[in-house]
């Protein structure tokens, strides 16, 4: 089965590459770049009780955050963030349960009497502002710094248009890029691949999937590579069975 890969890089090469190991045909075409933001110096660095990492990218371009606030506790939310965050030698104190959402963060105990607790989410420009308006209702008292954007790639997907689609399933682990997928197959002729499998990473994800009109809408455990993984690996065995 060939597998099309949407992620930024360098994660869409290190998922391909697990595509690869399980003997399935991975394209690559990122529909993001991840490029990295200038610290805010209007961010006011006290004392915060809790700094929120939303991604590895949010580690990794906002880690001097961290080291100039010294929080009380560190929140993550997804496996990989947890990862790279060891790697700088910090340890979460909390990390979100599976499916690794900001529905999940918010669903701990710890999180449910924060009020006038200080918070700084470390986020990509953009987004959702779901995490911040929901602790804001609980009484805490938030700030966020961008330090990465994402800026929209478009790739020629004329290599798509050989291939049967019976042979296809897409990748897609965020909202834009599934917005941004959308537009690249109605650009070059190819919405015929909507009635392709589709594996997303959240509810949320797969209702807004549907709603633009993808037929075979599937969801993982996380966003994880190896979670992704396993959902295609049923869709190329039911598909050599047909």
């Amino acid at each position: 089965m060939h597998i099309i890969v949407t992620r930024p890089q360098p994660q869409a090469n290190q998922l391909c590459e697990l595509i690869e190991a399980h003997n399935q045909i991975p394209l690559c075409l990122p529909l993001i770049k991840i490029n990295p933001l200038q610290l805010n110096n209007k961010i006011i660095l006290n004392s915060f009780d809790y700094i929120i990492f939303i991604s590895q990218n949010a580690v990794k371009y906002g880690i001097d955050y961290y080291h100039q606030t010294k929080p009380i506790k560190t929140i993550v939310i997804g496996k990989k963030t947890l990862k790279t965050l060891a790697d700088f030698n910090i340890q979460a104190d909390i990390q979100a349960p599976a499916p690794y959402t900001s529905e999940a963060l918010l669903s701990l105990i710890p999180l449910q009497q924060i009020k006038n607790q200080q918070f700084l989410i470390i986020k990509g420009e953009g987004g959702r502002e779901y995490l911040k308006e929901n602790l804001l209702a609980r009484g805490a008292k938030v700030q966020t710094a961008d330090v990465y954007q994402r800026v929209l790639l478009n790739p020629s997907f004329a290599l798509l248009k050989p291939i049967p689609l019976a042979n296809i399933a897409s990748i897609i682990t965020s909202d834009q890029i599934l917005e941004q997928f959308d537009f690249c197959l109605q650009q070059a002729n190819l919405s015929s691949i909507k009635q392709c499998p589709l594996v997303v990473i959240s509810q949320r994800l797969q209702d807004k999937a549907v709603k633009l009109g993808f037929k075979h809408v599937l969801m993982a455990n996380s966003p994880a590579n190896q979670d992704l993984i396993n959902v295609l690996l049923k869709i190329a065995g039911h598909f050599a069975l047909i």
